[in-house]
């Protein structure tokens, strides 16, 4: 009993689950990886001409996200010195990535001009792909299991 006369609890108080309770992994390591993988992805040049394309193409015909809250975060994501390598929502880069390999599948054209020589336009999207899913498994996106 505490000193109220309550009985007190033999279960322990729920914590928020943080980043370094994920897998028992420390918070520099997770933020090592993370720093990793955001060097592999595509520089701000390419980022932004290829969302410019996705939204003048694919946007008016399936918008998937709110445009004016996306670019907002977009721009903030590339504000520091060092790009994006602190700070910056790992969701935000999965959705911002399978935004980018969305368009260069549905068109391929649109990547002809920041592709290198020696790629093909599928070579590029399924590059995109990639990034896309190993970007939603480091933002620890949930996982559902289908309904049976």
């Amino acid at each position: 009993m505490d000193s109220s006369g309550q009985r007190a609890s033999a279960q322990p108080q729920s914590q928020p689950l943080s980043v370094a309770s994920r897998g028992h992994e420390s918070r520099d390591r997770v933020m090592a990886r993370h720093v990793a993988f955001l060097r592999r992805i595509p520089d701000r040049a390419i980022c932004d001409s290829l969302l410019e394309a996705y939204f003048s193409g694919m946007h008016p015909i399936m918008p998937l996200v709110h445009a004016p809250s996306f670019k907002q975060r977009y721009k903030a994501m590339w504000t520091t010195e060092s790009q994006l390598y602190t700070g910056v929502s790992m969701r935000l880069v999965a959705l911002m990535l399978s935004m980018l390999y969305g368009d260069a599948v549905v068109c391929p054209e649109r990547i002809e001009p920041i592709r290198e020589s020696s790629e093909t336009p599928e070579g590029v999207a399924t590059s995109l792909q990639e990034l896309a899913l190993q970007a939603i498994q480091l933002s620890y996106f949930p996982r559902y299991s289908e309904p049976t």
